[in-house]
This record gives structure tokens, sequence and C-alpha cells, in this order.
């Protein structure tokens, strides 16, 4: 049986790869925080304040990131569920289309 609707395949697909690139990104932007704390509190002689501002962006960024994930994944998986609804109404109709043949055949 042929697939049909490819490009909601597509897309569905683009969407769980862009939930993993966030999550990616958003695991990153903790050192990532960090680092930039560092480097702009090495400048000041504010060094504690601004490396915490970096771990509470860096925390920010992972939350960020974990909720792109969960919400880009969701959307992929939904896209998905359609997809297969659509298919399994497909099977059951033509399912039913041959049985009711071979019923009128027999009668």
């Amino acid at each position: 049986m042929e697939k049909k609707y490819n490009m909601l395949r597509f897309v569905a697909t683009l969407y769980k790869i862009l939930a993993w690139i966030f999550l990616i990104l958003g695991i990153l932007g903790l050192p990532a925080g960090v680092i930039y704390g560092v480097i702009i509190g090495g400048q000041t002689n504010q060094m504690l304040q601004w490396v915490l501002f970096g771990v509470g962006y860096g925390f920010g960024a992972v939350i960020a990131g974990a909720i792109y994930f969960v919400l880009f994944m969701s959307i992929g998986q939904f896209i998905y569920v359609f997809l297969d609804i659509e298919n399994n109404t497909r099977k059951t109709y033509l399912l039913l289309e041959e049985k009711s043949t071979i019923v009128e055949q027999v009668s």
C-alpha cells in the first residue's frame, strides 16, 4: 500500500530533528553561560555576581531547551498519529470493501 502525504511525513520528521537540536543547544547553554559569566566577570571586579548570572543563564537555557524539545517532539508525534489513523482507516475500508465483494458473490 502506497504511503500518502509525503510532505506531512517530511514535516513531522523535521520537527523531531529540530527537537533534538534544541535539546542539544539547551544542554550546551549551561557551560556557555558559565563561560560567558567568567569572561564578563573577569573584566570587572564583580566576578561572583557575573558567574552566578552565567549559571542562571545556563540553567535557563537548559530549561528552555527541554521545553522546546517536548514541544517540537510532541508536534512531530502528533502529525505521525494522524498519519497512522489515516493509514489504518484506509486499510479497514479496503478490507471491508473486499469482504463485501466476497459476500455479494456468494449471495
